[in-house]
């Protein structure tokens, strides 16, 4: 496996009109095409903290199979249109809305960190006292967040905020809404039938070329997502066993890092760790076995591109 390091993608600029750098995707804007590659960098903390073997493959793979089924249940609900790459795919060009939709299912992560010091609202939603970590909530909960900037952090946003800002219309918020929640209904189910809990989750908004407000970026993936194994949670609600890329943020945090100030390296060995547990939770979720492709990265998705008429 001390192989798969030689393997990772950074990312360069393909020379296709439209170019942006994110912080894990690299894409471009071709007619009304939006073509997104997903490179093997991993951000904690809306941080660039490395590379992470195959990370750009597996999560590629496994959002657009969720995008596959949200429009399996609401045709045109997302951006998707095919996978082109094993890390790439093409996508309806929407304009983006500086929103994060962010629905929680449970109190825990940073919401438990925010209620266990005394705080009773999350983005304008008011929170009664006497819940306990990994809680529950009897509905899910949206508490959104600004879209950073690179280098810059999200910080929560009401949706009172974000009418009285301009981010969106009543109408659209009220679209954003509904996505969001009937897209949380979706995975949740999945999930579950899979034995994992899907936590929570981060959904972008965008407005397609008819000004309709559709879901764009990626869905349910590890990285925008926190699953918990089910039976694990039944045995002891406080401490699931997680299947997600929070195995990568404790690692930093254990380490000090919180996304100020130089961030630790990670050893090799925690790198191909953290490749496993990708792969585990695509596994887990599809039923399949996930196959890297081993060839020279750059090379493949240049030539998939050209075999796509790009």
């Amino acid at each position: 496996m001390k192989d798969w390091l030689s393997k990772t993608y950074d990312g360069t600029n393909l020379g296709l009109d439209g170019f942006h750098r994110g912080k894990v995707r690299n894409s471009y804007v071709v007619n009304d095409n939006r073509i997104m590659v997903v490179t093997d960098r991993v951000s904690v903390f809306d941080r660039v903290v490395g590379l992470v073997p195959f990370k750009g493959q597996v999560l590629n793979a496994l959002s657009c199979w969720w995008f596959r089924i949200l429009e399996s249940h609401a045709p045109g609900m997302t951006h998707f249109r095919w996978k082109i790459d094993p890390a790439v795919g093409e996508f309806q060009q929407c304009k983006p809305i500086k929103v994060e939709m962010i629905v929680r299912g449970y109190l825990t992560g940073s919401a438990w960190r925010h209620y266990e010091t005394g705080g009773r609202e999350l983005s304008g939603v008011k929170l009664p006292d006497g819940l306990t970590k990994n809680a529950k909530f009897p509905d899910p909960i949206i508490t959104p967040t600004t879209k950073a900037e690179d280098g810059e952090h999200d910080a929560p946003i009401s949706a009172k905020e974000i009418l009285e800002q301009g981010l969106a219309t009543s109408e659209q918020y009220a679209e954003m809404t509904n996505i969001a929640l009937q897209a949380f209904d979706i995975g949740v189910e999945v999930a579950e039938r899979n034995g994992l809990i899907l936590v929570d989750t981060k959904y972008e908004m965008g407005l397609d070329k008819f000004g309709l407000v559709t879901l764009i970026d990626e869905a349910h993936t590890s990285d925008s997502s926190r699953y918990w194994h089910k039976t694990s949670y039944k045995q002891d609600p406080e401490s699931p066993r997680p299947l997600d890329k929070d195995f990568v943020r404790n690692w930093f945090a254990e380490r000090g890092f919180m996304g100020d100030g130089p961030a630790p390296e990670m050893t090799d060995e925690f790198r191909i760790e953290a490749a496993k547990r990708y792969f585990e939770l695509y596994e887990t979720l599809t039923g399949l076995k996930f196959e890297p492709d081993l060839q020279d990265p750059e090379e493949r998705i240049r030539q998939s591109l050209k075999k796509a008429g790009y």
